[in-house]
């Protein structure tokens, strides 16, 4: 799946970058949703520059030493 990643913090436009990650197999009563778009709301853009409050985990995904920010970024597939 594709998923806008950052592995530090920074300006938005220097530090995110568009990574292919391996889709992610839904469990037992649960499903997989595509989405065709994801807004980036301002909240996304403070935690991608480090000033929203609560850390990044640099290592829930690897692609290529870069890891996505975890949980609802562009890209993420998922629900519930």
């Amino acid at each position: 799946m594709r998923a806008l990643a950052f592995s530090g913090y920074g300006d938005p436009a220097r530090v995110l970058r568009m990574a292919e990650l391996p889709r992610p197999e839904p469990g037992p009563r649960h499903l997989r949703v595509r989405l065709a778009a994801r807004p980036v709301n301002p909240s996304d853009l403070l935690f991608v520059r480090g000033a929203y409050g609560r850390e990044a985990c640099f290592t829930r995904h690897r692609d290529d030493a870069a890891a996505s920010g975890g949980w609802a970024v562009a890209g993420f597939e998922g629900a519930g």
